[in-house]
């Protein structure tokens, strides 16, 4: 697992075999060199071992991909999140893989977690909660708003992505992985207080 985000992407030298890039846009201009200078350059490095690309966030460059299999790309207006695109016809299609590379968030981890699992949801409701926490529409479950706070909490925390992606691959069966997610929740309730007494302040 490689957790990444569109303007800081891995070195293609760094990844192991055949790589699958999930719920990670496509640099766009405001991105300090945009598409040409980040997401192009590491399309190509890694040649054939990309196996596949599925991404759901808008860019005209998708257009330069639309014969090539391997890039399932759709818009977030077709997808309001990730996982919704990560099918078991999908996962069985690309085939094995060596490395997954995801985007930081819910969504992106969900995603990873998902294709682990050959396209089936971590729990009930896992797609509803990464597209709820995605668009910031509706509300997510329970389950989906302890990882979204614990994230919100620690945005770069990366033993937590990697703990969270545990736990969704398991079917949230391990209870005492609640406990490093739970204690990053926490942290958010003096981070949203903070919040609001400086809101309250604004005139």
């Amino acid at each position: 697992l490689v957790f990444t985000t569109p303007r800081k992407l891995p070195k293609p030298r760094d990844l192991h075999g055949r790589v699958v890039v999930l719920d990670v846009a496509f640099a766009s201009e405001a991105s300090g060199g945009g598409f040409v200078k980040i997401t192009k350059p590491f399309i190509d490095g890694l040649g054939p071992r990309l196996a596949a690309w599925v991404d759901h966030h808008d860019s005209l460059q998708h257009a330069l991909y639309a014969g090539d299999p391997r890039f399932v790309l759709a818009t977030k207006a077709q997808y309001g999140a990730c996982p919704d695109m990560v099918t078991p016809e999908l996962v069985e299609r690309i085939g094995p893989v060596d490395t997954i590379v995801c985007h930081t968030d819910f969504d992106g981890l969900a995603s990873a977690a998902k294709w682990i699992r050959g396209g089936i949801e971590p729990y009930p409701g896992c797609d509803d909660d990464a597209r709820a926490i995605d668009t910031r529409l509706g509300k997510p479950g329970p389950i989906g708003d302890r990882f979204d706070r614990a994230l919100r909490a620690r945005p770069r925390d990366f033993a937590l992505f990697g703990i969270i992606v545990r736990h969704l691959v398991t079917g949230l069966e391990d209870a005492s992985l609640w406990q490093p997610i739970d204690e990053a929740c926490a942290e958010l309730v003096a981070i949203d207080a903070e919040t609001r007494r400086v809101a309250e302040r604004y005139v």
